[in-house]
């Protein structure tokens, strides 16, 4: 199996051609935004995205992407 774990910047949303994508693709993507703002206000606004599977603070640790990892492709990691 494929699978793709794409990081976002909280200042994007997911493009007009992500979401022109075929949807058995869409289903192998792995949307996480990430951001370096501590507003709360960001976190919210990730949640009207239904395609964004996750919230991050920049700048990632290995820890913190290891945890991406696994709680996104568990039978990998």
């Amino acid at each position: 199996m494929t699978w793709v774990n794409t990081l976002i910047d909280s200042e994007r949303t997911p493009t007009k051609e992500y979401k022109n994508l075929d949807e058995a693709l869409k289903a192998k993507i792995v949307l996480v935004m990430l951001t370096t703002s501590l507003n709360p206000d960001d976190r919210e606004r990730a949640k009207n995205y239904s395609d964004v599977s996750g919230f991050n603070n920049k700048y990632l640790s290995k820890e913190t992407l290891n945890k991406i990892l696994n709680d996104h492709f568990p039978e990998y990691f």
